[in-house]
């Protein structure tokens, strides 16, 4: 069934809104590493609205399911401080426009995304910048889990790549992206 409110071309709404947050959230973090508050509410607020406008109650439940697991799935990482505030709220804000279903799989992709853009990130600072490099703390965390059966997570050094903050919007816009493109139905 096609929504109930579309953009001339046949874009639905809830995407077109998700191209602009992506976007402009992507934007925000590279130039200042934070993603405000009035963006993500304001599009979470938005994603609420176009499925109840859509669907009804269903429709509004689907989006308070997906803002709901966008924000869990991002939980556990802001708890051990390995994820930024905005990045949590800004995939809640990408669940209520996606569904639990799609917010599934742009979480995924986020990952891989985040796992190349780190990598990427971490080398470049340490040849190109001449900081240290992050291994030996990595292979800390690793040495504890096998030893212990627990994470830990080790925060980085100020001289180390990693120890200025990432900005990974443009991550989470590439799997909010890709997911609606690779799995919708």
């Amino acid at each position: 069934m096609p929504p109930a409110f579309s953009f001339p071309d046949g874009i639905p709404l809830s995407l077109g809104i998700l191209v602009g947050l992506v976007l402009v959230a992507s934007l925000l973090d590279l130039i200042w590493r934070r993603i405000p508050n009035w963006l993500t509410l304001g599009a979470a607020l938005l994603g609420l609205a176009v499925g109840f406008w859509q669907a009804g109650i269903s429709g509004l439940g689907l989006s308070l399911l997906g803002l709901l697991l966008g924000f869990a799935l991002l939980l556990p990482g802001y708890l051990l401080r390995m994820t930024g505030g905005g990045d949590l709220k800004l995939m809640a804000a990408v669940g209520s426009l996606l569904g639990p279903r799609l917010i599934l799989y742009a979480f995924l992709l986020y990952i891989l995304a985040g796992l190349a853009w780190a990598l990427v990130f971490g080398l470049y600072a340490w040849a190109a910048q001449g900081a240290e490099p992050p291994f030996g703390r990595y292979w800390a965390m690793l040495r504890t889990l096998l030893h212990t059966g627990r994470a830990a997570y080790v925060r980085p050094k100020a001289s180390e790549a990693m120890g200025r903050r990432l900005p990974m919007a443009p991550a989470i816009a590439f799997g909010a992206l890709a997911a609606p493109l690779l799995f919708a139905t």
